[in-house]
C-alpha cells in the first residue's frame, strides 16, 4: 500500500497566501486589527517554538523558526542574537556576525551582545575585533565579569599571559565565587612559571568546586615543577579518582613516578593512559623513556617508533630514538637520527652531546670533538661537554688538553 508523501508549506509561501495579499490590499490604510492580532499570534508561536528547539539543540529546525519569526517581526534584538547563536552552532559565522550586528544596532547599550559577538569573532580567529567588543562591553558595564573573562581568554590566545592574568584578577574581584576564573588564572600563571601562585589559584578553584579533576591535575603539575613529588602524586590520585577516564592524569602521574625513579609504576600509568587514548603521543614517548631506564630497549624503540608514526617530528623524539638505537648497537642508524635531532634543535646542547657520544663510540673522533666544542659554546657550564671533549683529546694524545678539560 502506498501512502501520499507528507505535504509541507514553507512559511514564506504561507505568508504569501494568507497574509501578504491582505497587507498589500491595505497598504495605504495600514493593517487591520485582525491582521495585527494574527501576526502577533504567529510571532508568539514561532518565538516559543524556536526557543524550545534551541534549548533541545535542534539547530537546523530552530533556524527555520527564527527565520520565520524575524520575517514577521524584525524589531527585537534578542531574536537576532538567538538566531546568531544558532548560526554559530551550525558554523555559519558570517551570518552569526551579521545577526549580532543587527542586535547591537537595535540595542547599542546592551553589553552582552558585544560579548556574544566577541565570542563569535574569536571562533574566526579575529582577535582584534573580539577584544574591541570586550572593551565596548566593559565600557558600558564595567562591573560585569564576563567581558573580563572573555578578554583574558583572547589575550591568552595571543600569548599575552600577563594581560590575561590582569583581566582574570579583575573578573575574580567582581565575581569571587567563580571557580573557572581561579582555574584559568592558575593556568596562565603556570604558563609563566609562577608555580606557587598558580597552586594557590588551583586550590581556590577546588575549594569552590571540589569535583574539579583538571584543577587537581594542574596543581599536581605545578607541584612536580617545585619538586613536591608526594603532593603531586596525591593530586594526580585525586584527579584520577574524580575522572578515571583521564589519560592526561595517568600520564602526568607516570611522569611524577619517573622523577621518583619508580619506572615500573610509571610504565603501568603510561599503559593506562595509552589504553584510554591510543593516540596520546606524549604517553608513548614517556613510556619509551621508562622502558629505556629499565633496559627494555626493544620495547622502548617500539614506543618511540609509534610516537613518530603518530606525527611527532621534534628534536627530542629523534634524540631519544637515536640513543635507543645506540643502546641496541645500531650505531649508523643512531647517528642518522641524531643528525636529524641536531638539525631540528641546533641550539640544544643535549642533541650535540648525544651525537658526540655516538661518534665517539665508532671512533669518529673529529666529529665527536666538533660536537663537544659546539655544545661548550652553547652552554659553557655543562660539565659533561668538557668531559666528552677531554675523552676526545685523549684519543688524539693531547693529554695536557684532556687534563685541562
Amino acid at each position: 500500500m502506498h501512502y501520499p508523501a507528507r505535504f509541507t508549506v514553507s512559511l514564506s509561501l504561507l505568508l504569501s497566501i494568507c497574509i501578504l495579499p491582505a497587507v498589500k490590499a491595505r497598504a495605504e490604510d495600514g493593517p487591520s486589527e485582525t491582521e495585527a492580532t494574527t501576526r502577533s499570534k504567529l510571532v508568539s508561536i514561532y518565538r516559543l517554538s524556536a526557543s524550545k528547539k534551541l534549548l533541545a539543540g535542534d539547530w537546523k529546525e530552530a533556524l527555520i523558526d527564527y527565520d520565520a519569526l524575524i520575517l514577521l517581526d524584525s524589531t527585537q534584538a534578542d531574536d537576532f542574537a538567538s538566531r546568531a547563536f544558532v548560526h554559530e552552532k551550525l558554523g555559519n559565522y558570517e551570518q552569526a556576525t551579521a545577526d549580532y550586528n543587527e542586535a547591537i544596532r537595535l540595542e547599542p547599550e546592551a553589553p552582552y551582545y558585544y560579548v556574544y559577538r566577541a565570542n563569535c569573532y574569536s571562533k574566526q580567529d579575529k582577535f582584534d575585533e573580539a577584544i574591541g567588543d570586550c572593551n565596548e562591553a566593559i565600557g558600558i558595564a564595567p562591573r560585569r565579569s564576563l567581558a573580563y573573562s572573555l578578554r583574558a581568554e583572547l589575550r591568552g590566545k595571543r600569548g599575552d599571559d600577563a594581560g590575561a592574568i590582569t583581566d582574570l584578577t579583575e573578573a575574580i574581584r567582581l565575581e569571587p565565587n567563580s571557580s573557572t576564573n581561579f582555574y584559568n588564572r592558575g593556568i596562565h600563571r603556570q604558563k609563566v612559571a609562577d608555580y606557587v601562585t598558580a597552586i594557590d589559584d588551583f586550590t581556590s578553584a577546588i575549594k569552590l568546586q571540589p569535583v574539579f579533576p583538571l584543577a587537581f591535575n594542574n596543581r599536581g603539575i605545578c607541584k612536580v615543577k617545585l619538586g613536591e613529588l608526594a603532593g603531586a602524586i596525591a593530586d594526580f590520585n585525586e584527579a584520577i579518582s574524580l575522572d578515571p577516564h583521564s589519560s592526561l592524569a595517568f600520564n602526568n602521574r607516570g611522569v611524577c613516578k619517573q622523577e621518583l625513579n619508580d619506572h615500573k609504576g610509571a610504565v603501568s600509568d603510561f599503559d593506562e593512559a595509552i589504553r584510554l587514548d591510543p593516540n596520546d603521543v606524549d604517553a608513548y614517548g614517556n613510556r619509551s623513556s621508562s622502558k629505556f631506564a629499565l633496559k627494555e630497549f626493544a620495547d622502548a624503540l617500539a614506543d618511540i617508533e609509534e610516537k613518530v608514526r603518530l606525527g611527532a617530528n621534534d628534536a627530542d623524539t629523534f634524540r631519544v630514538r637515536g640513543r635507543t638505537k645506540q643502546a641496541m648497537n645500531n650505531d649508523a642508524a643512531a647517528i642518522a637520527d641524531l643528525d636529524v635531532a641536531v638539525r631540528l634543535g641546533p641550539n640544544d646542547p643535549r642533541n650535540l652531546l648525544a651525537r658526540c657520544i655516538a661518534h665517539s663510540k665508532v671512533r669518529n673522533n673529529a666529529s665527536a670533538m666538533d660536537d663537544a666544542n659546539e655544545a661548550i659554546r652553547l652552554d659553557p657550564k655543562l660539565e659533561l661537554s668538557f668531559k666528552l671533549r677531554g675523552d676526545c683529546k685523549m684519543r688524539f694524545d693531547d693529554y695536557a688538553g684532556a687534563l685541562a678539560d
